[in-house]
C-alpha cells in the first residue's frame, strides 16, 4: 500500500503544471483494481476509514458528505487508471496515444514491472524495460516503474532494470526504533541506490 500511496500522490502532482494546465497521467495497475486503488486514495485523505469505504453500509451522513467532497476534488486530476491485468507494452502505448488527444501525457506509472506479460525471465524483463525506456524517450514521458525486491533487497530479475533507470529508490517500512517494520508501521526509510 505504501508504493500505491506514494505513486498516487506523485501522479496528482504531475497531472497539473504550475499554471494548473492539465497533463494526463496513465496509471497502469496490474496488481489491483481501479476501484480498490481509488478507495485507498480516498482513505489516504484520513477523513473516511478504509473499512467504511469497502463496506459502505457502515458510512454515516458525514462520511457521505466527506466522500462527495473528496471525489469532487479528485475529479480535477486527469489521472486514468488502466487496471487490465493482461495489459502489454503495446496496450500501454495505445492508451498513451488515446490520452494525448485530450491532454499532454507526461507521467506513466506501471505497478508493477514483474506482472507485465513477458517478464517471466531475465531476457523478458530486459526487453520490457528497454521498451518502456523507448516509449518514455519517444513520448517525452516521466516513468515510474514499480518493481519487487528479492529477499536480498535487490531489484528482482535483471540488472538491466537498474541500469536503464535514471533513479532507483527502495522503500522500507521501519518501526520507531529503526528496525525493519511491519505493514502497520508508519515510518518509511527511502534508500536512493541510484541517482543521475
Amino acid at each position: 500500500m505504501l508504493a500505491q500511496q506514494l505513486t498516487f500522490d506523485l501522479a496528482k502532482e504531475f497531472s497539473l503544471d504550475e499554471n494548473d494546465k492539465k497533463r494526463s497521467v496513465l496509471y497502469v495497475s496490474l496488481e489491483m483494481s481501479a476501484n480498490l486503488l481509488t478507495s485507498r486514495a480516498i482513505a489516504m485523505t484520513n477523513t473516511i476509514p478504509f473499512d467504511k469505504l469497502v463496506n459502505t453500509d457502515r458510512m454515516n451522513e458525514g462520511d457521505w458528505e466527506n466522500l462527495s467532497s473528496i471525489l469532487e476534488t479528485m475529479s480535477v486530476y486527469p489521472i486514468t487508471v488502466n487496471d487490465d491485468s493482461s495489459s502489454s507494452i503495446s496496450d500501454i502505448l495505445a492508451d498513451i496515444h488515446k490520452l494525448n488527444v485530450l491532454y499532454d501525457t507526461k507521467f506513466l506509472v506501471v505497478d508493477y514491472l514483474q506482472l507485465l506479460p513477458g517478464t517471466d525471465d531475465v531476457t523478458g524483463i530486459d526487453y520490457i524495460v528497454n521498451e518502456v525506456h523507448r516509449i518514455a524517450v519517444a513520448q517525452s514521458l516521466h516513468v515510474l516503474l514499480i518493481s519487487s525486491l528479492s529477499n536480498e533487497g535487490r531489484l528482482r530479475g535483471s540488472r538491466g532494470t537498474q541500469y536503464s533507470a535514471d533513479n532507483v529508490f527502495m522503500l522500507e517500512k521501519m518501526d520507531a526504533d529503526g528496525n525493519k517494520g511491519s505493514m502497520w508501521d508508519n515510518i518509511v526509510k527511502i534508500n536512493a541506490t541510484k541517482v543521475r
